[in-house]
């Protein structure tokens, strides 16, 4: 991918996204402690993998619970927390 941009997480972590500028696709490399997302969108495919832990989100009205090892995906406009 084309893009990418790093976000300081402080005491909560780290990111770094990806995003390709001619296609609708996106990544994020992460690790979170205890982060919490406000219900937001993408305009993007996103695409996930949890490396280590796990992780508890909801989107489209299910919540979902991704072990160590498991992938995700978002769909473009998909509103997830």
């Amino acid at each position: 991918m084309d893009t990418a941009q790093t976000a300081a997480g402080g005491s909560d972590g780290w990111a770094r996204y990806w995003r390709d500028p001619g296609r609708p696709l996106e990544a994020m490399h992460a690790h979170f402690f205890q982060h919490v997302c406000h219900p937001h969108s993408h305009d993007a495919y996103s695409f996930g993998i949890t490396g280590a832990g796990a992780q508890r989100f909801s989107c489209r009205g299910s919540c979902a619970h991704q072990r160590s090892g498991a992938t995700s995906t978002a769909g473009s406009c998909a509103v997830s927390a």
